[in-house]
């Protein structure tokens, strides 16, 4: 992901964000943890691919690793189904 000093570069268009105010999604366990976490400008579709999604791994009810979808932090992933993406 390419940066600026006013926004971001999401795929081919670049993003602006306004004190750092950013959209969030979040998904959860049967537990109740949270699952999935997705971050991408205000008003951005969650079917477009502007997202930077991020996987928690929980064990015994403690974090126990994170990881990236495609294995980076690039906003360039489709939030509608996460569990469907590849992660590392």
């Amino acid at each position: 992901m390419a940066s600026g000093a006013d926004g971001f570069i999401a795929g081919t268009k670049k993003v602006t964000v306004v004190d750092g105010a950013m959209a969030r999604r979040l998904s959860y366990t049967s537990d109740g943890f949270t699952e999935y976490e997705g971050w991408a400008a205000p008003g951005s579709s969650t079917s477009s691919a502007v997202w930077r999604i991020k996987k928690n791994i929980w064990s015994n009810r403690r974090l126990t690793a994170i990881q990236w979808a495609d294995g980076d932090t690039d906003f360039n992933n489709v939030w509608t189904n996460p569990s469907s993406l590849s992660y590392s």
